[in-house]
């Protein structure tokens, strides 16, 4: 919900802006390049990586290069 008021807010900014530059399109790309990432993810990529380094005599489970 907020994110939306955000957006409107910050189109209100560029559409009222002096400037040639395209703010919308970087904008766009900020919000595309930033919502890319997935933090949960490869969650389960990550403990299977782990238990294998376990499985495979690692204490740690390759924790300790984190």
């Amino acid at each position: 919900m907020a994110y939306n008021k955000n957006i409107r807010i910050l189109s209100n900014r560029i559409s009222m802006s002096d400037n040639n530059v395209d703010w919308s399109s970087l904008i766009n790309k900020v919000v595309a390049k930033a919502t890319e990432v997935q933090i949960a993810g490869t969650t389960s990529e990550f403990v299977n990586k782990i238990l294998e380094n376990v499985k495979a005599g690692q204490s740690n489970g390759g924790l300790k290069g984190i």
